[in-house]
């Protein structure tokens, strides 16, 4: 984990287990690196890879928490990390602007996180995008490609719920939503849906989806 990751799950891991948490924390840690070896992600290089090398860290907390407080707390408590770290992750790439619109905003945010953040690694579709709404989808996810390999997959329903979360608090103009019951790649679908739906239509030339200028990976 990077440094300030660190200290958002010491703060987690205290409040939610007193002073257990520096041995909760070493043997996870320690775990994380046995659990990161083990997959074939340890064999490639890139940024993609020390991703995983800091993901691994879910699924080791999770296990020590879960041996010491059974699964439902051991879930609970891994959940309430994965929220404080990942919102946190997510706020660096909120523009600074105050003069753009909502859409332009989102926007700004989505090509922030697809050139620099997680997204990067995902391939990603852009559905439709009118002044009104942003409709995208995430056909690969290396969340889950990574907990499906080594056998957590119900681990990825905390980071989905980390996005209804976060884009509730960070764009309140919008309304997010993933379409028509559980539209994740966790659920079976095809892809995850990323449905954005201004509350109130406002004014401002926006990109068209089709020429895009953003870097990830495009289906």
């Amino acid at each position: 984990m990077e440094p300030g990751e660190i200290l958002i799950t010491i703060k987690v891991l205290h409040k939610e287990t007193g002073w257990h948490w520096p041995k909760l924390l070493i043997s996870a840690t320690i775990l994380s690196g046995k659990i990161y070896k083990k997959s074939s992600w340890s064999r490639r290089k890139g940024e993609a890879a020390q991703l995983i090398k800091r993901l691994a860290f879910i699924p080791a907390i999770y296990i020590e928490l879960s041996q010491k407080y059974g699964k439902e707390k051991g879930e609970e408590i891994t959940e309430k990390v994965v929220m404080a770290t990942s919102i946190k992750e997510m706020e660096k790439f909120l523009p600074k602007e105050k003069h753009l619109t909502p859409m332009k905003r989102l926007l700004k945010f989505r090509e922030k996180m697809e050139k620099e953040g997680i997204s990067r690694f995902n391939t990603v579709e852009d559905v439709k995008c009118t002044e009104t709404i942003c409709h995208f989808r995430i056909k690969e996810c290396i969340i889950y490609q990574f907990f499906k390999e080594i056998n957590f997959p119900h681990l990825t329903q905390m980071f989905c719920r980390v996005d209804n979360l976060f884009f509730q608090k960070a764009f309140p103009e919008f309304k997010f939503h993933r379409g028509n019951g559980e539209n994740t790649i966790y659920h079976g679908k095809k892809y995850c849906e990323f449905i954005f739906e201004l509350k109130e239509e406002k004014s401002g030339k926006i990109y068209n989806g089709n020429n895009n200028h953003r870097n990830g990976k495009r289906s």
